[in-house]
């Protein structure tokens, strides 16, 4: 049967899913299958990479399948229902080109009626019932559903569990249990462990509303305080520190119409508001965001593209074809008027071969602020789009809080680490990073803290990877890849000699007189000291070397360094 790796969800026997195919192989796949309507296995495999290696890392059990319904998606990708039939295992990977082929065997369930199944169901039925009642985020369809399978307990556990949110491992493992006794056990126990968070998440929510209850009955006695006072001929703080977030505003010319609304009508509340309210710093704290944000500060786009060709060579050592397809890519972002909706431009190379290098070297020949931002291991939505307001300690994401360290709207940023990216446990996140770098998508960018549109499309978003395989499927057909080869020793000897020793010189305040090294120490260093595509490592032991030479600086007075093939070793050891 074909074998159909499935990364963010898992298929059960009776139950129906809908997945997002973009990999060239598995689009292979469900065609074939629709067209011949044919069968295959669909499995779980948390890293779906492809290599010569046929013993791809998938997990034996799986299910068989049938494709039910298939529709176009984004790019190039198909949106296809499922559904599972039976359990199989995999017995053996018979071919992997142009999909993953293996023998299966049908696992058949077990004659054998395990003692007390009937209490164990009807405490599944009990634990349900409860979660469905506390949260309304799952249906009290759930219940009537299971007992319509009472009858099939092997069906009722795997409808069971493709009905709750339980993690990818702990499904696998229900999935993978093929003894009906220890199913439930496990079942159980998962399903109690979800009872016990959203029965927590509920008392939470209670409190909330309770605090909320209270705060305001605190603004109405506070409002009624205020009067008073306004009686007496009081001076406020309150009416003082509104009074100048108000002039601040109507002073900054750079602020949208829509956000200078908004900060006017919170620096009003504010003058209502005690300084001893925890709301009066709440709200200041969120003025104080909407006037710092670079809203509108913009540089100016009048580049030549000659210009950008020299900074670029001067900047980066590699291919003409690489700088060439990226001033092709800056020639029609001049061209229109610095507007892009082409793809986001994603460098693939290993450590060390220049992605940071090519993207500073684009932001200096732009003539605009370059900063990194790394997105590796977000897990959740609100890290890039920041949490509501409602929540104490609430603050915006990790793309406003860059961009108001950088203090401009039209920044070059590099997004790393995008291999790293956490997307196994919810699609959402994935959907939220592509609402910032996409052009398509990010001119009305919504940050959950801030609550006004922010336009992105004037950042130039450049993303990094280590390979191919590692990017993300859904980031495919809205990335312009860009693949930078590894340097050959030459190469490497020569973007020392340019870049990094004079880096380094100037770091570690030593000048090109007192410090020298030959072409056969690099070499050596390269072949003896790192085995790598980049620089990365060769830059790191060059470092070491200049820490020592430091130290012996400092504590032997010694002004002049030339380093030797026999002296080497004694600066890097063996």
């Amino acid at each position: 049967y074909p074998v159909l790796p499935l990364q963010t969800g898992i298929l059960f026997p009776g139950t129906m899913i809908t997945i997002q195919v973009g990999r060239k192989e598995n689009l292979e796949l469900l065609k074939k299958c629709e067209n011949d309507s044919k069968k295959f296995v669909c499995t779980y495999s948390p890293h779906t990479k492809r290599t010569e290696d046929s013993s791809a890392p998938i997990h034996q059990i799986g299910v068989l399948a049938v494709v039910r319904d298939i529709k176009a998606g984004a790019g190039n990708s198909l949106v296809a229902t499922i559904e599972g039939l039976k359990r199989v295992s995999i017995i053996e990977i018979i071919k992997t080109e142009p999909y993953i082929s293996a023998k299966v065997d049908i696992v058949l369930p077990s004659k054998r009626v395990p003692k007390n199944l009937n209490e164990k169901m009807d405490e599944v039925l009990q634990v349900v019932s409860e979660i469905t009642s506390i949260d309304p985020t799952y249906s009290g369809e759930h219940l009537r559903v299971l007992k319509m399978s009472l009858e099939d307990p092997s069906l009722m556990a795997d409808t069971a569990v493709s009905l709750f949110r339980l993690s990818l491992d702990s499904q696998q493992e229900l999935l993978g249990n093929i003894d009906l006794s220890h199913r439930f056990k496990l079942l159980l126990s998962h399903l109690k462990a979800e009872l016990n968070r959203v029965a927590t998440l509920h008392r939470i929510q209670s409190n909330v509303k309770k605090t909320f209850e209270d705060e305001q009955e605190k603004s109405f006695l506070r409002q009624q305080l205020h009067e008073i006072k306004k009686m007496l001929g009081e001076e406020f703080i309150e009416e003082e520190t509104s009074a100048a977030y108000k002039n601040k505003i109507k002073s900054n010319t750079s602020l949208p119409v829509e956000v200078k609304t908004r900060a006017l009508i919170e620096a009003d509340r504010l003058g209502q508001l005690s300084t001893a309210s925890a709301e009066f710093g709440v709200t200041k704290n969120y003025l104080d965001w909407l006037l710092n944000l670079p809203w509108n500060k913009c540089t100016p786009e009048n580049y030549k593209i000659e210009d950008i060709e020299k900074v670029l060579s001067s900047g980066y050592y590699g291919p003409k074809n690489i700088k060439d397809q990226i001033l092709q890519k800056l020639s029609v972002r001049k061209h229109l008027g610095g507007i892009d909706e082409a793809p986001t431009l994603c460098l693939i190379g290993a450590p060390g071969t220049g992605k940071a290098a090519i993207a500073k070297a684009i932001a200096s020949a732009l003539g605009k602020d370059f900063i990194r931002a790394s997105v590796g291991g977000i897990s959740e939505v609100n890290e890039l789009k920041g949490t509501s307001r409602t929540f104490l300690g609430a603050m915006p994401g990790k793309i406003m809080q860059t961009l108001q360290d950088v203090g401009a709207s039209d920044p070059v940023m590099l997004v790393e680490d995008i291999d790293y990216f956490n997307i196994e446990n919810d699609s959402s996140v994935n959907m939220a990073l592509l609402e910032v770098v996409d052009s398509r998508l990010n001119s009305k960018f919504l940050d959950n803290y801030i609550g006004l549109p922010f336009d992105l499309s004037k950042v130039l978003f450049i993303c990094s990877v280590r390979s191919y395989e590692e990017i993300p499927e859904q980031f495919i057909p809205r990335f312009e890849l860009l693949e930078l080869p590894g340097y050959i020793e030459r190469e490497k000897i020569v973007i020392t000699k340019r870049y990094i020793l004079p880096k380094l010189l100037k770091r570690h305040g030593i000048t090109k007189t007192e410090f020298k090294l030959t072409d056969k120490v690099l070499e050596l260093i390269i072949n003896t000291y790192t085995q790598e595509a980049g620089l990365l490592g060769l830059s790191q032991q060059l470092e070491k070397i200049f820490r020592k030479v430091l130290l012996e600086k400092v504590t032997h007075k010694k002004k002049k360094w030339v380093l030797t093939e026999k002296n080497l070793e004694s600066y890097l050891g063996l």
